[in-house]
C-alpha cells in the first residue's frame, strides 16, 4: 500500500513539474489538470516541496487577484526511487567534482575556500550536498583532505556557461564576439553542439559557416574569450539538417590539448627523438592516435627513444615541444622542424643583448680588487 501511495505521489508531482515548466498556472487550474484532482491541501504540500527543493526556479506571480505558479530553467528530474544512502566514495566524489568545477578565484585560484563555490555546476553540487544533509560531513574533507587547484585556468564570465548549455539543450543558435589567440575580435553566429572541459577550461564545439570549407564545419571556442553572448532563434546560414556527433569525436580523438580538427588536411605524423632527461615528462601519456615508442634506435644516443604519434593539433604541439628545449629533437614533419629552428633562433636573438650584459657584469664582478 505504501509503495502504491508513493507511486501515485511520483506520478502527480512529475505531472505538476511538467505543467509548471510549460507555463503559469493557478492552483485551481493545476487541480483540474493533475491526475486524481488532488485537494488544495495536497497540492499546497506539493508546491511547498518544490519550493524547498528548487527554490531558485519556482516563481509566484499575483495577477487579477490570483496567484500564478511557474518553473523557470531546465525541468528538474524526479527520482523514481528514494536515494537514502551514499557510500563514502560517492560523497568524496561529490566533493572532488565541486572543486574541479568551480570557477577560479582571481585572488587565489589554487585554493578551494570554505564558502559557496563560484560557477553554476559547482553551486549545483554544493546545493545537492546541502539537500542530502551532508554539509557538516563534508566540511572536514574540503579543502583539508581533497581539492582541485584551478591555478592557471582562464575564468569565463559566469553567465556564459549556462547560456551555452541552454542553447545546446534547446538546439538554439547563439551570437557573440570572440577574441582569438591573435587578439582579433569578430562577430560569431554558430550552432553550439557540445561543451568540453580541456585543461580545466570550458570549450564549446559549434557548427560555424566557413567559406574555406563550405558550407561550414565544427569549430572550437574557449568560453573565457566569449563576450556579448545571446541566444537567437535565427539559425546560421547553410546549417545542415543533421550534424553527426562523430565530427566532434574526431576533433577530440586526434587533438593535442585544446587544439584539434576533424579535417584530414590538418592531420600530421609527429616523430620526436626523446632524451632520458625529457622522458619522465612524456611517458605514460597519450599524445595522439597510433602512438608508438621505440627504444635502442639506430642514429640516436644511448638511452634516447623515438616517440611518434598522429595529431591534428600541430599548432599547440609545437609549443609543447619547444618548451622541452634541447632534451627533445623533432624529426618529422618538416614544417615542425623548420618552425622549431626559426623559433629557437628568434629566442636566441631576442635574449642576446641581455646575455651579453649579464656576461659583462659577471666579468666585472669577478675582476680582482686592487
Amino acid at each position: 500500500m505504501a509503495l502504491a501511495t508513493r507511486s501515485a505521489v511520483i506520478v502527480r508531482r512529475r505531472a505538476l513539474i511538467e505543467l509548471l515548466s510549460a507555463g503559469e498556472h493557478t492552483v485551481d487550474h493545476l487541480r483540474r489538470m493533475l491526475p486524481g484532482r488532488p485537494s488544495r491541501r495536497t497540492l499546497g504540500s506539493d508546491l511547498a516541496w518544490i519550493q524547498r527543493t528548487v527554490n531558485s526556479q519556482i516563481h509566484r506571480n499575483r495577477l487579477d487577484g490570483h496567484v500564478h505558479w511557474r518553473l523557470s530553467g531546465r525541468t528538474p528530474h524526479l527520482l523514481d526511487l528514494p536515494l537514502d544512502l551514499l557510500t563514502a566514495d560517492e560523497v568524496i566524489a561529490l566533493v572532488a567534482a565541486r572543486s574541479l568545477l568551480r570557477l577560479p578565484d582571481a585572488n587565489a585560484p589554487q585554493l578551494d575556500r570554505r564558502q559557496q563555490p563560484p560557477g553554476p555546476l559547482a553551486q549545483a553540487i554544493d546545493h545537492l550536498i546541502g539537500r542530502c544533509g551532508l554539509t557538516q560531513e563534508v566540511a572536514h574533507l574540503a579543502p583539508e583532505v581533497i581539492m582541485a587547484s584551478r591555478h592557471g585556468v582562464a575564468r569565463e564570465p559566469p553567465a556564459v556557461f549556462p547560456l551555452v548549455l541552454e542553447a545546446i539543450l534547446r538546439q538554439q543558435a547563439v551570437r557573440f564576439t570572440y577574441e582569438n589567440n591573435r587578439n582579433e575580435r569578430k562577430a560569431v553566429h554558430v550552432q553550439p553542439q557540445r561543451l568540453v572541459t580541456i585543461h580545466g577550461s570550458w570549450h564549446c564545439f559549434a557548427w560555424s559557416p566557413d567559406v574555406r570549407t563550405p558550407p561550414g564545419r565544427i569549430k572550437q571556442y574557449h568560453l573565457s574569450r566569449i563576450a556579448g553572448l545571446s541566444l537567437t532563434t535565427t539559425k546560421p546560414p547553410r546549417l545542415p539538417i543533421h550534424i553527426p556527433t562523430s565530427a566532434i569525436d574526431d576533433c577530440l580523438h586526434e587533438s593535442f590539448g585544446a587544439t584539434g580538427s576533424h579535417l584530414s588536411a590538418d592531420r600530421r605524423r609527429i616523430v620526436l627523438a626523446v632524451s632520458p632527461e625529457a622522458w619522465p615528462h612524456l611517458r605514460d601519456r597519450t599524445w595522439g592516435s597510433k602512438q608508438d615508442v621505440q627504444e635502442n634506435q639506430p642514429g640516436l644516443p644511448p638511452g634516447w627513444r623515438r616517440l611518434s604519434f598522429t595529431t591534428t593539433g600541430l599548432q599547440e604541439a609545437r609549443h609543447r615541444i619547444l618548451g622541452l628545449g634541447r632534451t627533445v629533437r623533432a624529426e618529422k614533419p618538416p614544417e615542425l622542424v623548420a618552425w622549431l629552428h626559426a623559433e629557437a633562433q628568434a629566442v636566441l636573438d631576442a635574449h642576446q643583448p641581455q646575455v651579453a650584459t649579464v656576461s659583462a657584469n659577471t666579468r666585472v664582478m669577478r675582476r680582482p680588487q686592487p
